[in-house]
């Protein structure tokens, strides 16, 4: 639902507060961070854009869309370190290396 008048969008078994509105029309190469509740990669918050991925020793891939960072995700064995490259909300490119 994209109508002003309703203060939640409910998608995928969520709401979202109608302050999410402009986010949803996103449609830029990369996956937009809504939300994240995950400790592990904190520095990547609301409004930042995964545009990269690489597991060590692989190659770098570019994250389009959810899908090409769920199929990275999907690849990543207990004790990896992947490094992710997003745009912050000031649209500065950074990098955030983890351990999984």
């Amino acid at each position: 639902v994209k109508n002003s008048s309703f203060p939640y969008y409910f998608i995928d078994g969520n709401f979202f507060s109608s302050s999410y509105k402009n986010d949803f029309d996103f449609s830029d190469d990369g996956y937009y961070i809504l939300t994240n509740s995950n400790s592990l990669i904190s520095a990547i918050k609301r409004g930042c854009i995964i545009i990269g991925a690489k597991i060590k020793g692989e190659e770098k891939v570019e994250i389009l869309d959810r899908n090409d960072l769920v199929y990275l995700l999907l690849q990543v064995d207990k004790g990896d370190e992947v490094t992710f490259y997003y745009n912050n909300t000031q649209n500065s490119e950074k990098t955030l290396t983890v351990t999984f």
